[in-house]
């Protein structure tokens, strides 16, 4: 029974595409841009989304900052929807998760907020509602505090309870002001 076991999974694994360091093998829900970037002498690249507005735009733009185990990808119903109402939505993968690079060095909240800076910056964006889910919530408010000329609203989202960024992007999706939705969830 285990060689079967064993068999069956290697076949399985032999069928399924690989999907790569920088998940190259799947499918992403909008065009990827790719950002290069120098952190301590490595060559690096960003990966994020710049989501224009799905009708009129309204002339403003939001930051979505992922958690950990997460990466861009998780924002897309939410980035639709906020696309949807106009907003311009920038979405990167943090360096070490998703499409980016994942080089050997030292991470924190300051080089992930300067390397979000500089994604702005490439993007042209010079003012931005910012909303950060779990990890990325910490990352706002760092990225907030070193760059509050650009951060027009802060909003952090399920910081400790897991469901609660799925509440703020079905309140959003039913049509509630984005900071209503916010503001109920605590």
């Amino acid at each position: 029974m285990t060689t079967l076991l064993l068999l069956w999974s290697s076949l399985s694994a032999l069928a399924a595409p690989p999907l790569g360091a920088a998940l190259e093998g799947l499918p992403a829900p909008f065009p990827v841009e790719l950002m290069p970037a120098v952190v301590e002498g490595q060559d690096v690249r960003l990966a994020y989304f710049d989501v224009p507005a799905a009708g009129p735009a309204n002339g403003h733009a939001v930051l979505l900052l992922h958690g950990k185990n997460f990466w861009g990808d998780s924002f897309a119903p939410l980035a639709r929807t906020l696309a949807g109402q106009g907003f311009r939505v920038i979405v990167p993968d943090a360096l070490g998760f998703g499409r980016s690079s994942k080089p050997d060095v030292h991470y924190s909240f300051e080089l992930l907020s300067k390397l979000t800076r500089a994604v702005l910056e490439r993007a042209g964006v010079h003012e931005v509602a910012v909303l950060g889910h779990s990890m990325g919530g910490m990352l706002a408010v760092r990225f907030a505090l070193m760059y509050p000329e650009i951060v027009k609203a802060l909003v952090r989202a399920d910081i400790f309870r897991p469901r609660g960024i799925l509440n703020v992007v079905d309140a959003i999706a039913r049509g509630m002001p984005i900071t209503r939705a916010v503001t109920d969830q605590d």
